[in-house]
């Protein structure tokens, strides 16, 4: 599992081609990224379903919880088949966006 540091947002991106392996890993190590915007890069696998993004979810609404972005990047699904409580965007770009509107968000509604 690779990580890299991006200004206030950590973006994890699988080196090994098991998404299992990396889903364990990730579980593993979420302790140490849990007070950080995360990105979770899911690109290089090809053949994920909505199952196995939906492990992501006790995670996603921890995050969430702590007035904290949880973006996963994935394209191989329709809107349609992904977990309404997750946030899945096609491109780091778009993920970016995300946080960063997420951000302003939170930041107009604690004033």
């Amino acid at each position: 599992m690779k990580t890299e540091k991006q200004d206030n947002i950590t973006i994890i991106t699988p080196e090994n081609k098991q998404f299992d392996d990396f889903l364990t890993e990730f579980k593993n190590a979420y302790s140490t990224f849990k007070q950080q915007n995360l990105i979770i890069n899911l690109s290089i696998f090809k053949n994920l379903n909505e199952v196995s993004l939906a492990d992501f979810i006790s995670v996603s609404n921890k995050h969430r919880d702590n007035n904290l972005s949880f973006v996963i990047i994935y394209s191989g699904l329709s809107i349609s088949q992904l977990p309404e409580v997750l946030i899945v965007v096609p491109s780091l770009q778009e993920a970016h966006d995300i946080i960063e509107m997420e951000i302003i968000e939170r930041d107009l509604f604690s004033q």
